[in-house]
C-alpha cells in the first residue's frame, strides 16, 4: 500500500510537544468560543421569526465546531500529560545517576583492620 503524506504531516512530526500543546490549546479555545457563539445565535434565531432551516443549520454548524474544539482540547491535555511525564522521568533518571555516581566513591575493604 502506498504511503500517503498530508501536506503538513512532516511539519507536525518535527514539532516538539510544547509547541503542539500551545497550538492545539489556543485553537481549541477559539473553536469552543466560536461554537458557543453560533449556538447562541441559533437559539436567538429560534426565538425570532426565522425559518426553521436557518436555525437548524446554525445549530448543526455550532455542534460540529464545538465538538472539534473539545477534541483539540483533549489532544492538548494529552500533550500536557506527555510533557509532564517526560520531565518527571528525566528528574528520576538524574537522581538515579547521582546516587550511582556517589556509590562509586565508596571503597569496600575485604579485611578491615581493627
Amino acid at each position: 500500500m502506498p504511503k500517503i503524506n498530508s501536506p503538513g504531516g512532516s511539519f507536525l512530526k518535527e514539532m516538539n510537544l510544547k509547541s503542539k500543546w500551545k497550538i492545539s490549546l489556543s485553537t481549541s479555545f477559539f473553536l469552543i468560543g466560536l461554537g458557543l457563539f453560533l449556538f447562541c445565535e441559533a437559539f436567538y434565531k429560534t426565538k425570532t421569526v426565522s425559518e426553521k432551516s436557518t436555525w437548524t443549520f446554525f445549530l448543526l454548524v455550532s455542534a460540529i465546531i464545538l465538538f472539534i474544539g473539545l477534541y483539540l482540547f483533549s489532544l492538548a491535555v494529552s500533550y500536557d500529560i506527555k510533557i509532564k511525564t517526560k520531565k518527571m522521568l528525566r528528574k528520576q533518571h538524574k537522581n538515579k545517576m547521582k546516587r550511582f555516581e556517589g556509590s562509586e566513591k565508596l571503597e569496600i575493604q575485604k579485611n578491615p583492620q581493627k
